[in-house]
């Protein structure tokens, strides 16, 4: 009985480990804006380098096992190994053949190659690759510190007869692949007809693609912080919109009244008014009158005569509670 026990203890702890494990990259926020910008700083990182200019987009996940091989392969013909001290056994980057003559096209300039079907691989294409390697894996790290800064470095391309023993059997191991495409970049002028076209545009073929892949076991050692969701970067005040906002309301126009004196008057009387006659108001020419602001009492002033003008002198500003106050008090 205990033996048996003992068994399904152990395969329960077995199917949690892999369960933790096991990455759905769909669930990573920042694992996808962390692609996304390992895209741009590969695009700089390659213009560098390159004669024509290119755009490198982040194309999307998808789970391995390892480098999968074509009918009748051996080893695929672009393999490296993608190393990090934080790594059991190295991860890997990968591209088809294709990759060798994107390099060409770029770096140096040249038209894409329109041969079909397999060639040679030279010592040439290998050191392009190489360089293009590195460049994906500094620019990943650099995306990545955030998160880790372990670093990661593209060692070596991976012999044929080396890669059933790093990938194969049983050293395959679950990897989380992000998946790149290299295209030529648009000339600004193409890019503002596409942009004209709106839906209707469709992005050119890649050149080629290249594949960065990572143990999910790593990711899993991350995954809570890779999961928390992304910020909503916050709207940057806009100066100039706020001082043309102050300008264009200082320029508002506001009505200003002096008012000289308020009266109570009954119903019975207003009905009665008549063109000629005389109301008193009971106040004297040398009482303060109020000076308001959009219905709003603001001043207390003095109103004189000059240069053949009534004005007003500003005598003391008024304080609404005070004035509430002394009205109630009044009536």
């Amino acid at each position: 009985m205990s033996n048996t026990a003992s068994v399904d203890g152990q395969s329960d702890i077995s199917e949690r480990l892999k369960s933790a494990a096991e990455i759905d990259p769909a669930r990573l926020p920042q694992l996808r804006a962390i692609a996304e910008a390992t895209a741009d700083q590969l695009t700089t990182a390659l213009n560098r380098l390159s004669v024509e200019k290119v755009a490198v987009t982040f194309a999307g996940f998808e789970g391995s096992f390892g480098p999968e091989l074509g009918e009748g392969e051996v080893s695929p013909p672009l393999v490296t190994e993608l190393l990090s001290k934080r790594f059991v056994r190295p991860a890997y980057l990968k591209a088809p053949q294709s990759f060798c003559d994107a390099c060409i096209a770029c770096f140096f300039g040249a038209a894409p190659s329109e041969a079909k079907g397999a060639r040679r691989i030279t010592d040439l294409d290998r050191a392009l690759v190489r360089e293009a390697f590195k460049a994906l894996a500094d620019s990943f790290a650099l995306s990545f510190r955030r998160i880790d800064e372990a670093g990661f470095e593209a060692a070596r391309l991976v012999p044929g007869d080396e890669f059933a023993e790093l990938f194969g059997g049983a050293n395959a191991r679950r990897h989380v692949e992000m998946s790149f495409e290299i295209r030529k970049a648009k000339s600004k002028k193409a890019a503002r007809e596409e942009a004209a076209k709106g839906a209707e545009a469709k992005p050119d073929e890649p050149l080629s693609t290249v594949v960065l892949a990572l143990p999910s076991s790593y990711l899993a050692l991350h995954r809570r912080r890779l999961a928390e969701p992304m910020k909503v970067p916050e709207p940057s005040p806009d100066d100039s919109w706020s001082e043309a906002m102050i300008r264009n309301f200082e320029k508002s126009g506001l009505h200003l009244k002096a008012i000289l004196a308020r009266k109570r008057v009954p119903m019975r009387d207003i009905a009665h008014l008549r063109v000629g006659q005389t109301l008193p108001l009971g106040v004297k020419v040398t009482e303060a009158i109020t000076m308001e602001c959009e219905g709003t009492p603001i001043f207390k002033s003095q109103v004189g005569f000059a240069r053949g003008a009534y004005v007003a002198r500003f005598e003391e500003t008024i304080d609404p509670t005070r004035e509430f106050i002394d009205d109630i008090l009044s009536h």
